[in-house]
């Protein structure tokens, strides 16, 4: 092992600002929804309204399980959600 210090011109990124933004994000998308990244799990979490506890590795996939534990649309992504939401007035699946 060695005791080498980092160069000075090494960014160190803090992830605790991009986790909360994260939470934050799904939270807005899926209403009711607590959301937090388990530190220890290493995953992200989701208390659902109904008492329902759901994780994913990623927000996407926390997202997708929200989705499918309460039967909303999976994507976190609006656009994504507008192009499904002008083909379902369309008439299109």
């Amino acid at each position: 092992m060695t005791s080498e210090r980092a160069p000075r011109d090494t960014a160190v990124i803090d992830p605790v600002p991009i986790r909360v933004m994260e939470a934050r994000r799904i939270q807005d998308h899926y209403g009711g929804t607590a959301v937090w990244f388990g530190y220890f799990t290493r995953s992200w979490w989701a208390l659902l309204p109904e008492a329902r506890l759901v994780e994913g590795t990623t927000p996407e996939r926390l997202g997708a399980a929200i989705a499918a534990a309460s039967g909303a649309v999976a994507s976190l992504d609006p656009e994504r959600q507008r192009e499904r939401d002008r083909a379902r007035r369309a008439g299109r699946p």
